[in-house]
């Protein structure tokens, strides 16, 4: 799936090491950001059309995330969804297949854009909280976010004139900017976490800012609703905004939320959203 599409090393110092496959830049030019790789890979190796996609949710994510990042299959069997996942996880990405088979993509962030929907008692059958996965809860106080990822451990031996610093660069997975941290944070939630995370960045500074997006987006605790509505909540996208006004659980006045899932309720012939505010 990735071949023609990675770069494959960065050496300090040196030039840099890129796939040569049939189809590299068929389009012209070659691609390095998560979703023009997505984009391409699935257009050349599982030969969807421009129909199978939804263009607009690619085009918002190429603004958001313009970081090139580098990711290398190897001699790993991926199949398209692993692959897929793969890429989204590496950029704090999502991707879905919405109700009409079209494949989008969002990138997992606070609900602070335009809603797209407004619902209220209305709409509304009944609001129940959910609790927070350990991942996220409690809040963070550090962000550690790792790039330029080592793919292949060639021996740190394999060759003469390698120098200290290279040996250094070489001897590690990922390599790390400074944590991004909020000392305030732990005023109010003691237990506060800090997390490592891994990333397919390629270049330090875009994973400092991305260490920093997270830190803000994740620094207060979560709350996560499920929502159960009288109209067809599963029609709803995958990731969009909503805003949502209710007497319960601080939703009154309206509240943007994120849709994280959705699905139906057979038995009572109702549908439901799940959705992450703050």
């Amino acid at each position: 799936l990735a071949l023609g599409y990675i770069k494959i090393a960065t050496l300090l110092g040196h030039s840099l090491i890129t796939a040569s496959g049939e189809g590299d830049a068929s389009y012209g030019r070659f691609v390095s950001t998560t979703a023009d790789i997505i984009f391409r890979a699935t257009h050349d190796r599982l030969l969807w059309p421009d129909s199978r996609f939804r263009i607009s949710s690619f085009k918002v994510s190429r603004i958001l995330q313009r970081a090139p990042v580098g990711f290398y299959t190897g001699l790993t069997p991926y199949t398209a969804q692993q692959f897929v996942d793969q890429l989204c996880a590496g950029v704090g990405f999502w991707w879905d297949i919405d109700n009409n088979g079209l494949l989008g993509l969002g990138r997992v962030s606070r609900p602070d854009d335009v809603a797209g929907t407004a619902l209220t008692d209305r709409h509304i059958i009944d609001v129940a909280q959910l609790e927070p996965p350990d991942t996220i809860n409690p809040p963070f106080y550090e962000v550690k976010i790792g790039a330029q990822r080592r793919w292949y451990d060639l021996g740190l031996n394999f060759a003469a004139g390698i120098s200290d610093a290279e040996r250094a660069f070489l001897s590690q997975p990922y390599r790390y900017p400074d944590p991004s941290r909020d000392a305030g944070v732990r005023v109010i939630h003691p237990q506060a976490q800090t997390v490592t995370l891994p990333s397919l960045f390629d270049v330090l500074a875009d994973a400092k800012d991305e260490q920093d997006r997270v830190l803000a987006d994740f620094k207060q605790r979560p709350r996560l609703a499920r929502v159960q509505l009288k109209s067809k909540g599963y029609f709803m996208p995958f990731g969009g905004t909503v805003n949502i006004d209710h007497f319960r659980y601080d939703l009154q006045g309206g509240r943007n939320c994120r849709i994280f899932g959705h699905g139906i309720d057979a038995a009572a012939q109702t549908s439901y959203i799940d959705v992450w505010y703050q």
